[in-house]
């Protein structure tokens, strides 16, 4: 088929095909998106056409064939409302092209210069143009070294731009007004590079986000240089009208231009292009110096003349550390101000994992360093002049380590975000930020404990508003978990809350920082809630005795901060089960009273519980227990009841062997120790006490469990025949023979032998903890051991009757089909 395809000066193409060339294949228009048509080849591997447009890129186009037998006639055309057919787009691959990273940066600067002298033609093919050079086809990433983004072709021409030296260099005299109109030069070409991006090429977009980044990091950097250019030539001209001299150490002038220098010479250093020229013009001529050379310059100078090991005056050194300040945060804040002015043509931050993006150039390591070394001047110089040195300097100097603390520690923090969680990296930045928060924030709130609301100044001026306020110290901490600050704040307010409205005022103050500072787990910041719990408990604060404020803790935290509280009421058994009866957690409360019952009310484990703690606190777990709804026949409810006797008993024995008195102090003794004490100290003196401490070893059995019965069954028989012992049985068997049964019952019910089977056998009669004393000793095995310890083969049968009635009374020996004696005669109280 025949096909030819035509291109319009105004950037349109037709196809035509056939051999007449007389039917229409496509129309491409312009201004229907596509773009102008820049250029267009046969390509008969594709069988079509090939076209480069403005915005498509390049297209291939294949032509339909027609079937001559329905070609339409000219009225037939003229009446067709059907559009011609589209033609399929083709992907093609394009080869890669080799580009000369020389050649890119110099199209770049080409087309930029074209732009700004007026002579540049239709703005909208500069992209096109561009992309032909190859100053498009750069692929960088966020990964991409710092070096590699300074090369790009944009990047390149921008810090061309900002790094520009003058055309003429200043003579003996120095540095004057010349170079700031240098500088501001500079921005507005910077500003015009960007408009040129943006508005004519129409490429800005294209540019990775890093190239963009560093574009923009220039505009920044010009913006800082600049500013501290003005405070340079303010000093300049205030030198001036002092009448010169601006040479004397430690004047502003002098101290600016020495940090000037010392820039320009580091500059030098790397630059053979500024070898030979002066320093400090080299520092206001390469705007890219500001992060790498002047700010560690201002750092250097701080230190020099402010700093722990400087020398002069305190006046002296508070005017260095003011004006060198002042260049620093004037810096920083015009790049701030840039940025912010510019916000649109910013890329997204994208972070990568748990990381954010690297510090930008102004919170990285060199202004970290210059901020520290003006902090740590603020914080000495402040702190001498409050002592006495010079008071009318000490609410400035706040002032000034108020301006420096929010930038220092929002670098830090940035520099800290960026490095890999468990790092060795940001191990380092997160004892940076330790040490830089340890520094400024106590210092800041001693200047706003000092108040400082008074008039001051560096250079004798009255300054009015100075100071360092408590709600200033307050956003600076909250920022930064600046935990202990920030409580102190919150407690100066709730003590100096004048009526209930001003309480309720300062409370919710306290309850939203414990509610929405939520610390930072991967670096072991924990709440400022858990803080406050902590804090409480071991710090009186303004509020009067820990114990006070630990009960206004336990009485006023909402709900919503139950959970922190409980753990960090945890460690503290003694004041969590209040919290745990505060908030309804009943079993959680007896678990933790069940706790205290052994470690005493300290909670210190391993110094144990008194008699009295134990019995306290098994009380209140039991009425914890009952409380919740547990039946008093449930099993915690009985090993507690059977805890409480155990104490019992040992109360009961010390009280006998001591006339009366007892000893409620004494450690409660283990159940083995118990029932050795049961039997091995006799009555002590008292009389009649003896049994009673035998019968108390069998109530020790019963409530230690069936483990310990079973472990101890030696032990067992060993009370039992002690208890035996403690009856003359042939008397017994006389007055069995001659008295009533009333009188025989009594005597009978009376003997250790049978209180220590009802103790043993008669579920009903005291707390048993554990199986059945049957699954150790069955009454027929208790029968059998008696017969054998009282009998010996010498006594007669008659003679150990009683015996067998006096177990008998309260447990069924087995082989007797019925009772010794009529149950009626010995159902009393005994």
């Amino acid at each position: 088929t025949e096909a030819a395809l035509v291109v319009t000066p105004g950037g349109g193409a037709a196809l035509f095909a056939h051999e007449t060339l007389s039917e229409q294949m496509l129309m491409h228009d312009p201004a229907a998106g596509g773009g102008r048509v820049m250029s267009a080849a046969a390509a008969p591997s594709v069988g079509g056409w090939l076209m480069l447009t403005e915005l498509m890129g390049v297209v291939a186009y294949s032509p339909t064939t027609a079937d001559a037998a329905a070609t339409p006639t000219e009225v037939e055309r003229e009446m067709e409302t059907e559009a011609p057919p589209p033609l399929a787009a083709v992907d093609v691959p394009i080869p890669p092209i080799d580009v000369d990273p020389a050649e890119a940066e110099a199209a770049v600067r080409a087309e930029f210069a074209a732009y700004a002298s007026g002579s540049g033609g239709v703005p909208s093919e500069a992209g096109f143009r561009l992309r032909a050079a190859g100053a498009l086809t750069s692929s960088l990433d966020a990964a991409a070294s710092p070096e590699v983004v300074s090369a790009a072709p944009f990047a390149s021409n921008s810090r061309a731009i900002v790094d520009a030296l003058p055309k003429h260099w200043p003579g003996p005299s120095g540095p004057g007004p010349a170079v700031e109109m240098h500088l501001d030069e500079k921005a507005r070409r910077h500003d015009m590079f960007l408009q040129w991006l943006v508005e004519a090429a129409g490429v800005y977009n294209l540019l990775s986000a890093a190239e963009r980044e560093r574009i923009l990091e220039h505009g920044e950097m010009v913006a800082a240089l600049l500013c501290v250019r003005q405070i340079h030539n303010e000093a300049a001209e205030a030198d001036e009208l002092e009448g010169g001299g601006g040479e004397e150490v430690g004047k502003p002038l002098e101290l600016l231009r020495e940090a000037a220098v010392a820039a320009g010479e580091a500059l030098q250093s790397s630059d053979a292009a500024v070898k030979g020229r002066p320093a400090a013009e080299v520092c206001y001529s390469r705007a890219t110096g500001c992060a790498t050379a002047l700010l560690p310059a201002l750092a250097d100078g701080i230190d020099a003349h402010a700093g722990a090991d400087s020398q002069g005056s305190l006046h002296e050194r508070a005017t260095a550390l003011d004006t060198l300040s002042r260049a620093l945060l004037g810096a920083l804040n015009a790049a701030a101000d840039y940025r912010r002015s510019h916000a649109p043509l910013y890329p997204p931050s994208i972070s990568s994992g748990p990381t954010a993006p690297s510090p930008r150039w102004n919170a990285g390591e060199g202004a970290r360093r210059a901020l520290r070394a003006a902090a740590v001047a603020a914080v000495l110089l402040r702190d001498e002049a409050a002592r006495g040195g010079a008071p009318d300097l000490a609410a400035p100097l706040g002032s000034r380590l108020l301006a420096v603390a929010t930038p220092l520690l929002d670098a830090c923090a940035a520099d800290v975000a960026a490095a890999e969680p468990g790092s060795d990296a940001r191990a380092a930045a997160r004892a940076e930020y330790t040490s830089a928060r340890n520094t400024v924030l106590p210092a800041l709130m001693d200047a706003a404990r000092e108040g400082g609301g008074g008039s001051g100044g560096f250079h004798g001026a009255v300054r009015p508003g100075f100071g360092v306020t408590m709600d200033a110290v307050a956003a600076v901490a909250e920022a930064h978990f600046g935990y202990e600050q920030l409580a102190e704040v919150c407690e100066a307010a709730l003590a100096e809350a004048a009526d209930a409205t001003a309480v309720a005022s300062a409370t919710a103050r306290l309850h939203h920082h414990m509610r929405t500072l939520r610390g930072a787990p991967v670096d072991g910041e924990g709440t400022f809630a858990t803080f406050m719990f902590e804090r409480s408990m071991s710090h009186p604060g303004c509020s009067g005795s820990v114990g006070r404020r630990i009960a206004e803790t336990l009485q006023n935290t909402p709900d919503e901060f139950y959970d922190e509280l409980t753990d960090c009421l945890r460690p503290r058994p003694p004041l969590l089960w209040l919290h745990q009866l505060r908030a309804d957690d009943y079993v959680g409360a007896a678990s933790t009273l069940r706790g205290l019952s052994g470690t005493g009310a300290k909670g210190i484990s391993g110094k144990g519980a008194t008699l009295a703690e134990r019995r306290q606190f098994l009380s209140l777990a039991k009425l914890s227990l009952l409380a919740s709804g547990a039946s008093s026949e449930a099993d915690e409810i009985v090993s507690i009841d059977a805890a409480l006797n155990l104490t019992e008993i040992q109360c009961g024995l010390l009280a006998r062997r001591s006339d009366g008195k007892g000893d409620d102090s004494a450690t409660p003794l283990p159940p083995l120790r118990l029932v050795e004490s049961c039997l091995g100290e006799g009555n002590g003196g008292a009389a009649g006490s003896e049994p009673e401490d035998v019968l108390d070893a069998f109530s020790v059995f019963a409530s230690a469990g069936g483990a310990f019965r079973e472990a101890n069954k030696t032990l067992l028989e060993a009370c039992w025949r002690r208890a035996a012992a403690e009856t003359d049985w042939e008397q017994l068997s006389e007055l069995r023979a001659s008295a009533g049964d009333v009188k025989y019952v009594r005597s009978l019910v009376n003997t250790p032998v049978a209180r220590a089977a009802r103790r043993c056998y008669q579920k009903s009669f005291a707390v048993r903890l554990g199986p059945p004393f049957d699954e150790v000793l069955t009454p027929r095995d208790v029968l059998n051991l008696l017969e054998g310890a009282i009998g010996g083969g010498d006594r007669s049968d008659a003679a150990l009757d009683p015996i067998r009635e006096a177990i008998g009374l309260y447990a069924l020996v087995e082989g007797d089909d019925e009772d010794v004696v009529p149950r009626d005669s010995y159902d009393m109280d005994v």
